[in-house]
């Protein structure tokens, strides 16, 4: 089954549109794309990250870079990056 919106060829599935349909929809009528919030203390913004909204997220990622540090400890695709960068 494709997706209802004209022009769209994408498959769908439990909706009548596609999720990409279904999300530039969203934006179009100002709304978040998720209902979840940012897991910062006091801070109401849409989630984004990894519990974070976009601007907490990526003052996390800027400290990082800053320290040298992981910001996120469990992070899969950073300790796979160290991985590799030792290996190599």
């Amino acid at each position: 089954m494709t997706c209802s919106n004209e022009g769209c060829t994408r498959k769908r599935g439990r909706r009548k549109v596609c999720e990409s349909c279904r999300m530039k929809a969203r934006r179009a009528a100002g709304k978040p794309l998720t209902s979840r919030t940012c897991s910062e203390k006091g801070c109401d913004r849409p989630h984004d990250a990894r519990g974070l909204c976009n601007m907490h997220y990526h003052r996390v990622l800027r400290a990082e870079q800053r320290d040298g540090l992981r910001a996120f400890e469990d992070d899969p695709y950073a300790i796979a990056w160290e991985q590799s960068q030792k290996a190599a």
